[in-house]
């Protein structure tokens, strides 16, 4: 592809002529370029790819993206940007050819709950025969193959390329659970969201994040990732979760038990054999029953209702 075109939207400065230059591949790991490729020194947290600069200049890369001057020989291309870890998934999403825009992706945030609701939604899917594809904590699973997962939300590098497999096996939707430390470390910058599920929050990461709030604000990134047309959806029983209906410029459906909610629980039966309800939404009322127990399972399935809902699914198949 050619950079120009990888550098679509992206601020940059540079010296060079880049116009009709051909890149083979984009990356930030020094031991993977080669030849042709495109380096891109991001800072990580622990190693700084900018130390590896003239390591990748000695493999011919054709050009070494950074966010401070250095040196090159005349054969490699020097772009100037003012962050790298920003910059650097916005290239992969028009490396693979923005991907998600093409495909409905359904965002899952939150302390709890994510797994659960992202299975629950790839079910629905199942029986709405639409083909569908799981990135989440347990595993990533794809058309024919499953992939033990390191991380909840996987790198840039290797959620873009995911995104573009999924597309080009022929699927349609994506059920992903988004970490607050993929939204921090801008791991799903250039992925648009269809929905943006978002369950609750509690006192957790906060080795990472420090204190509730910087965890929180981490969160609520996913909904600036929303396409045009697309849904935040939140939980109204969480208080911190439901104070962000009026500050969210997209579409909104909360969902709860004891709050008001657009999407809510009736006639809650539970048993340790399972749990009964009915599920009240803008379409109507759908009887319900699952063997998922407890009352946090409730509020599970009303997050995958109202997820189905702003999809388009019709209530029958969810019931099933």
């Amino acid at each position: 592809m050619l950079l120009e075109r990888i550098l679509n939207g992206i601020n940059f400065k540079t010296d060079d002529v880049i116009a009709g230059l051909d890149i083979h591949n984009v990356t930030d790991d020094s031991r993977a370029v080669g030849e042709g490729d495109v380096f891109v020194a991001v800072r990580g947290y622990s190693v700084d790819g900018h130390k590896f600069i003239d390591e990748v200049i000695a493999k011919k890369v054709s050009a070494v993206i950074a966010e401070k001057d250095f040196a090159v020989p005349g054969n490699v291309k020097k772009i100037l940007v003012s962050d790298t870890r920003s910059a650097f998934p916005m290239m992969l999403d028009n490396f693979y050819k923005q991907p998600s825009k093409a495909l409905k992706v359904i965002g899952v945030t939150g302390t709890n709950g994510k797994t659960t609701i992202t299975y629950l939604i790839e079910n629905i899917l199942r029986e709405a025969h639409e083909g569908s594809a799981v990135i989440g904590t347990i595993n990533y699973r794809l058309k024919n193959k499953v992939i033990p997962s390191k991380n909840t939300t996987p790198g840039p590098r290797q959620l873009q390329a995911m995104l573009a497999k999924i597309l080009k096996d022929g699927m349609h939707y994506v059920v992903m659970e988004v970490s607050s430390h993929s939204l921090d470390q801008h791991r799903v910058d250039g992925v648009s969201f269809d929905a943006a599920i978002f369950t609750n929050i509690t006192s957790e990461h906060l080795d990472y994040h420090k204190t509730i709030d910087d965890y929180f604000k981490a969160k609520v990134l996913l909904f600036d990732r929303l396409k045009d047309g697309g849904a935040a959806i939140l939980n109204n029983d969480d208080e911190r979760v439901g104070s962000l209906k009026g500050s969210i410029n997209k579409r909104v459906i909360t969902y709860g038990i004891k709050n008001a909610s657009d999407v809510t629980a009736k006639n809650i039966r539970l048993s340790l054999d399972g749990s009964a309800f009915t599920a009240e939404t803008p379409v109507g009322p759908i009887d319900l029953q699952t063997r998922l127990i407890g009352m946090h399972n409730v509020s599970n399935v009303l997050a995958a209702v109202a997820a189905s809902f702003s999809l388009g699914i019709d209530p029958e198949t969810v019931k099933k």
